[in-house]
């Protein structure tokens, strides 16, 4: 199967989701955000105590994903689809021009999850993708979406042989009352 370039809707969709932002309800969640360039030191220093040390991350390094940015961010990810969908073509195209729109409907977070997904397949034929910034942003976005999936709060971050699942948490706050049998 050949990759093929996304619509601008399928891009909006994961842009809404990274914004945080549910329009209809007027709901937000945390900022997503990322490292624009986990190589690059150039904004440590000695007066700051970054020193360029790998494994840090310097404040002015994040990228934050927001509804002013969304243009520039959603253009990031088209540039990488164009290049990852055409590079086994050898051909090089130029990459529409994307301004972020509101999706038609409000996204499920697995519906998220699942055009993530479809974006990263259409665009991994890259050299550049397992190192880029639109993947970056794709993996923020991905975590964020997850941390919304039912169940994500109240499940447990570390597992012993005395942790309750989640199907007991929830049995035990909702409990069920036994209906007499009928004769």
């Amino acid at each position: 199967m050949s990759a093929y370039v996304v619509s601008a809707e399928h891009i909006s969709v994961i842009i809404q989701a990274g914004i945080g932002r549910n329009i209809q309800a007027g709901t937000y969640r945390e900022q997503t955000r990322w490292l624009a360039d986990p190589t690059d030191f150039s904004q440590a220093s000695a007066s700051n105590g970054m020193s360029g040390a790998p494994g840090v991350t310097h404040l002015s390094r994040l990228r934050t994903l927001t509804l002013e940015s969304a243009d520039t961010v959603g253009q990031i990810l088209v540039d990488a689809n164009v290049l990852g969908a055409f590079v086994e073509s050898n051909r090089h195209e130029t990459a529409p021009s994307y301004y972020y729109t509101i999706p038609a409907g409000q996204r499920e977070p697995v519906e998220i999850i699942k055009a993530i997904h479809a974006l990263d397949y259409q665009s991994c034929e890259s050299p550049e993708w397992r190192d880029c910034e639109a993947k970056r942003i794709l993996n923020a976005i991905m975590d964020a979406s997850i941390n919304q999936l039912p169940g994500m709060k109240e499940a447990a971050w570390s597992i012993g042989v005395n942790s309750k699942t989640l199907a007991d948490l929830r049995a035990a706050s909702h409990p069920r009352t036994l209906e007499p049998a009928r004769r």
